[in-house]
């Protein structure tokens, strides 16, 4: 989770204030990230199949599931951040994601 629009989604790791949250394959559904300071944040989300913590790729294309907050759709290159940008104020925020596969 980055509050970037310069990093996301590709520089997300550099992001100083980045959250990265993690869960298991069998325990996928929901993930609860907590203590977020109020802002605009966007999501990238990596179903990391190998573990090596970075996206796979074949000819450009992922090899892995990947999605991003607010579902933004991909087209021929990964969403702005203001396609997947939410609010986070004070109170829970629920954001709905899914996995593609390419």
């Amino acid at each position: 989770m980055s509050g970037s629009a310069k990093l996301f989604p590709e520089g997300c790791d550099k992001d100083p204030n980045k959250r990265i949250a993690t869960a298991k394959a069998s325990e996928a559904g929901t993930l609860v990230i907590r203590d977020v300071m109020p802002g605009r944040y966007a999501i990238v989300l990596l179903h990391d199949e190998n573990s090596n913590k970075k996206m796979d790729k074949t000819l450009f294309l992922p090899k892995e599931g990947f999605g991003f907050s607010r579902d933004a759709p991909v087209k021929m290159s990964a969403p702005k951040f203001e396609a997947a940008a939410f609010e986070v104020t004070g109170a829970p925020v629920r954001i709905k994601m899914k996995v593609r596969y390419l």
